[in-house]
């Protein structure tokens, strides 16, 4: 009688924190200048904001990069904007979201949002607006740029910055994110005396532009479904909301955001709904910040927006009682930036889930992708197990030559994950780095064999089934572990059957000698 074992080798491993080791690493060759967004447009190469109202081009096999437009009237903050009691003196500025027409193939228009100085009221101040831009489709040189919406606010701090464009029942919606503009008073009381000035008091009124996510027609018009009329707000109580990502199977609309010192949130946005900053900070219940509760309790909805309410996140990174530290490196937060959607695709682990970005290396922290699996509902997170956590931790080894990873795009059929970094480690640049999944396929090793053989496959494995060349099923194994033990009696030829929990099955010959 002769005893087989077989032990089942899954591309995750899990300590804490779970990765993948079935990718690929590679640096794409340019080095770019503070990339902020960066998108994989149906023409097949990656579209990108960069510094100074720059969009760029880059083919994702071959690296080739190619500079689209530069914004001719780009503007960084002027001086006599200066306010040096803050530790960030200056009004906040730059290039930030990018946004690609649905229809990109066949209207060759995308959205840029940057800084430049308004001049409606003297003396200028530093703002952001949005631009339309027509692209040559044989060159892909400007040919029509449009103003779409001005005076967006800035400040000195949490400026959002996200815009994505969607279709949504027959219209093409564009969405941006705008942050509250002010410093925390627990960073710098001293920035607004009183604090009743500091602008992030302003994140709960629907007519203020910022701590909100806004809404308009693809055209810059604003839609006639808005909560308020002739009003873009389409959410407020965001503080520094840096993600958009956008579930087109569903069409839920999921963002990101900063908290302050803990309570990061990950939300899904409804029309015309508070999401709490600043006086209700992650979890309702948990009252880690001073007033939390009384804000909760006594919450008045706002006249004219139907079923008004404060709305909890699906999410929270760090719901601890706010540090006293004033040191960043110790807080519990990661920072969200970017995110994406990852629908069906190669990775089978990764469908249906919400992937997220961060920016932060502290004690609490890692510059990695998390990947939040979602029920197919998209609504809510699958219940972690002690087979496969939730969330999953992406590329967590890589996060000292990663850097700050600031975006993230797939290509079409979910096999490459393209992050973009801003204060690059290792390599010191900022840079777009590619990671292919490698799929190994279903293995038996060695085989044949005459005592061991293993299994490998790229998706956790559920349930095993052994039969000889008759079809007979063996029940002389037991499976517990990831481990199978085998106890055939007779040499010869068996067909091994797993499946992984989404019902995908594979299944291979072995031969035992």
């Amino acid at each position: 009688m002769r005893f087989i074992f077989i032990c089942i080798l899954l591309c995750f491993y899990f300590e804490g924190t779970a990765q993948i080791h079935f990718f690929e690493r590679k640096e794409l060759a340019p080095t770019l200048e503070i990339p902020w967004d960066i998108e994989f447009g149906p023409d097949g190469n990656l579209w990108l904001s960069e510094s100074q109202g720059r969009i760029s081009k880059v083919n994702p096999n071959t690296g080739e990069y190619h500079l689209v437009w530069k914004a001719p009237d780009y503007r960084d903050p002027s001086i006599s904007e200066q306010w040096p009691l803050c530790y960030k003196p200056m009004p906040g500025s730059g290039c930030l979201g990018l946004a690609l027409d649905p229809d990109f193939q066949k209207s060759h228009e995308l959205y840029l949002l940057y800084s430049y100085w308004d001049s409606s009221n003297l003396p200028v101040k530093t703002a952001f607006k949005i631009v339309l831009l027509r692209l040559d489709e044989k060159n892909d040189t400007v040919i029509f740029s449009k103003n779409m919406v001005l005076q967006i606010p800035t400040g000195f701090d949490h400026l959002g910055g996200r815009m994505l464009c969607v279709n949504s029942n027959g219209k093409k919606y564009l969405f941006v994110s705008t942050g509250d503009n002010g410093i925390s008073e627990t960073s710098q009381p001293s920035c607004y005396s009183p604090q009743s000035t500091n602008p992030n008091n302003q994140a709960w009124n629907p007519l203020t532009k910022n701590g909100k996510i806004l809404r308009y027609y693809a055209d810059g018009s604003i839609p006639n479904d808005n909560p308020l009329a002739g009003n873009p707000f389409y959410t407020r109580g965001h503080r520094n909301p840096q993600g958009l990502a956008w579930n087109s199977e569903q069409h839920i609309l999921y963002e990101t955001e900063h908290g302050d010192r803990t309570d990061d949130e990950i939300n899904i946005l409804q029309s015309g709904m508070n999401y709490g900053w600043k006086w209700v900070r992650g979890w309702h219940a948990d009252n880690n910040w001073s007033g939390e509760e009384d804000s909760v309790n006594q919450y008045q909805p706002y006249p004219g927006i139907t079923g008004d309410h404060l709305v909890e996140p699906i999410y929270v990174w760090c719901a601890d009682p706010q540090p006293l530290s004033n040191s960043n490196a110790d807080w519990c937060t990661v920072a969200p930036s970017g995110a994406c959607w990852y629908g069906q695709g190669a990775i089978s682990i990764l469908q249906n889930s919400l992937l997220v970005t961060t920016l932060k290396n502290g004690d609490f922290a890692k510059q990695e992708v998390y990947a939040f699996r979602m029920n197919k509902d998209g609504k809510s997170l699958i219940p972690s197990n002690s087979t496969i956590p939730n969330p999953l931790h992406l590329f967590t080894e890589d996060a000292n030559i990663n850097g700050r990873i600031r975006d993230i795009a797939l290509s079409p059929d979910g096999r490459k994950i393209f992050i973009i970094n801003n204060g690059g480690f290792g390599s010191g640049r900022d840079k777009i780095t590619v990671y292919t999944y490698v799929k190994k396929g279903f293995q038996l090793h060695p085989n044949p064999a005459e005592r061991v053989s293993y299994i490998q496959w790229d998706s956790p494995i559920m349930d095993v089934k052994i039969t000889d060349v008759c079809g007979r099923e063996a029940t002389e194994f037991t499976w517990q572990n990831n481990a199978l033990e085998f106890n055939p009696g007779l040499h010869g030829i068996y067909f091994v059957k797993v499946k992984d929990e989404w019902g995908n099955e594979q299944t291979g010959k072995l031969m035992l000698r």
